[in-house]
């Protein structure tokens, strides 16, 4: 059983490792055009009522 859970843990090690990698090569921005929503414009953590005035999105 202990090895059943040593293949569990070295699958889940990797996958972790795959991200890693991954995330060190991609662009800096993976969601390339689809990031350019008003959530994305804001600076983080958002300001309270960052908003004053609904900006209108076209």
């Amino acid at each position: 059983m202990s090895s059943i859970g040593f293949y569990i843990s070295a699958f889940g090690v990797l996958i972790f490792i795959y991200g890693v990698i991954q995330s060190f090569v991609s662009k800096d921005n993976p969601w390339s055009a689809g990031a350019t929503t008003l959530e994305w414009t804001l600076s983080p953590p958002p300001p309270f009522h960052q908003f004053e005035v609904l900006p209108h999105v076209q």
